[in-house]
């Protein structure tokens, strides 16, 4: 396994997103075992974040302390992964085929004190972008909002010293033309990782 590519920070993505998920999980803790000589190698050249380094900072922005999880709901494509793939030419009968995963996995927070509605959204299609649309139940949100992107070319990329070539991307972006929106869609990257800040109005 690859520990410094995009493929890596979208595994780390999406473990954070299954814990955030469970009630019961108070603390967590992650670390690789592949570490040693690998990381030390880099320490000498210079310092490089690797990629999964930005998944953790995108979490830590968007789940703060005193914030509340928001149940979200999703419907749309899934893919299929043979217990084969999972185990190699050696399958025993025994083992469940997982079932279908969505291409989509979301989580989302709300930090009532800055009125804020955290939106973070994995595209785990390889392939292909995610055409998305997104329905807010019960509330309304300003039409500018921030938006965070962690993606690359392909999945295999790799920061090195002196070339990252996968960061984490800010910029701002308008939504829809109502300044008050209940729903708005976006076009969800290929092997991405991307969180929505969104002002909630009164």
């Amino acid at each position: 396994r690859n520990f410094n590519s995009l493929l890596h920070a979208l595994y780390v993505a999406d473990i954070l997103c299954q814990i955030a998920l469970v009630d019961s999980i108070k603390i967590a803790t992650f670390w690789d075992l592949k570490e040693g000589p690998y990381e030390i190698f880099y320490l000498k050249k210079g310092l490089v974040r690797r990629p999964p380094y930005y998944v953790f900072k995108l979490f830590a922005d968007s789940i703060r302390k005193g914030m509340k999880i928001v149940k979200t709901t999703v419907e749309g494509g899934n893919f299929t992964i043979s217990n084969q793939e999972r185990y190699g030419i050696l399958v025993w009968n025994e083992v469940k085929a997982i079932p279908p995963i969505p291409y989509i996995q979301t989580l989302a927070t709300i930090d009532r004190d800055l009125n804020k509605l955290y939106l973070l959204v994995i595209n785990r299609d390889i392939t292909a972008n995610r055409d998305v649309l997104i329905n807010i139940s019960g509330a309304r949100v300003s039409n500018q909002a921030k938006v965070y992107l962690i993606t690359g070319q392909s999945i295999e990329d790799r920061n090195e010293v002196g070339r990252e070539k996968v960061v984490l991307k800010e910029f701002s972006y308008q939504l829809g033309r109502k300044e008050a929106l209940s729903s708005f869609t976006y076009v969800i990257p290929k092997h991405s990782v991307i969180s929505f800040e969104l002002t909630i109005l009164p």
